[in-house]
């Protein structure tokens, strides 16, 4: 997860008006391939934390979902790929592993901008609901990382096994899970800091694309040897820094392709390659098209 600060993406997708309930308002623009979708049985009266629905699929780029003032708990895990995430104007970069929490009552959004993201997303509502969130802290909460994932999807495939069942044993069972749920995003695992060194690090990069950014110069803007920035990237990103400095990289083209001024060589430049092909290498290898591809499929150019 990494906090967003271009609203500007957000602005260019207008969704439209799909379903409207009370104050409760869903926009959506599709382009989204359902790989699996189990809808529970309705709740009993007893019920004080219930899943509704659940669902795993593949989003491609262009896909937008809005919701206002939902009156349930959406949480959606990032299996692959990645999707902003908007929520009363917080936003953010959410990677594989990370949990998107959009909360009742609140205006949030996601987009997939780039690519495609494959992910899965439960629907929670119950009169327990809200006091639970307060409770555990998840109310104050938009996306958590280090929740085992491999966990949550075991508590889905749990859902769909007792979704065509009725008995009570198996409604007393869906309670349970749905409750076991918000323990395991609270109890989650800790997350690395970052040391403040590498967030400076990181910042030198960013702002210095278009330069030869070596190894070793890394290195000695962050004060250490070679090995040392090597063992730092990997404990505190679980990368290295040439794939770091790739997927910024990346990230920069993307948003020079959409603002539609510059040549593909003249970006290639911009985010530090001499070679034009190397870097529509790198960028079909990332995004499966190459870039003059992306900007007439995704930009209208």
């Amino acid at each position: 997860m990494k906090i967003w600060n271009d609203s500007a993406v957000f602005d260019r997708f207008h969704p439209r008006l799909f379903h409207e309930r009370g104050d409760m308002r869903y926009y959506s623009i599709e382009n989204v391939r359902s790989q699996e979708l189990v809808v529970m049985p309705d709740p009993p009266q007893w019920a004080m934390l219930w899943g509704t629905v659940f669902y795993r699929s593949r989003a491609f780029a262009g896909t937008c979902q809005r919701r206002e003032k939902s009156d349930f708990l959406a949480i959606e895990h990032v299996r692959e790929g990645q999707l902003l995430f908007r929520q009363d104007g917080r936003m953010y970069l959410v990677e594989p592993g990370d949990v998107c929490l959009m909360l009742p009552g609140h205006c949030h959004e996601f987009i997939i901008d780039t690519g495609s993201c494959v992910k899965s997303s439960l629907l929670m509502v119950g009169p327990l609901l809200g006091d639970m969130l307060e409770r555990t802290g998840l109310a104050g909460s938009d996306v958590l990382s280090g929740v085992d994932g491999g966990k949550f999807e075991a508590i889905l495939d749990l859902f769909r096994e007792l979704s065509a069942d009725v008995g009570w044993n198996a409604a007393e069972r869906l309670g349970c899970l749905s409750f076991e749920v918000l323990q395991l995003l609270t109890h989650r695992r800790t997350v690395r800091a970052v040391p403040a060194e590498l967030r400076k690090l990181l910042d030198y990069m960013e702002s210095h694309l278009e330069e030869k950014l070596s190894r070793e110069l890394l290195a000695r803007r962050c004060g250490c040897s070679v090995p040392a920035l090597i063992r730092l990237f990997r404990t505190s990103l679980d990368s290295s820094p040439y794939r770091v400095l790739t997927r910024l990289r990346m990230q920069r083209a993307v948003r020079l392709l959409v603002e539609r001024e510059l040549s593909v060589k003249e970006i290639a430049a911009r985010v530090g390659y001499d070679n034009a092909l190397n870097f529509s290498t790198e960028f079909r290898k990332r995004y499966g098209v190459p870039p003059s591809a992306y900007r007439r499929r995704f930009c209208g150019m």
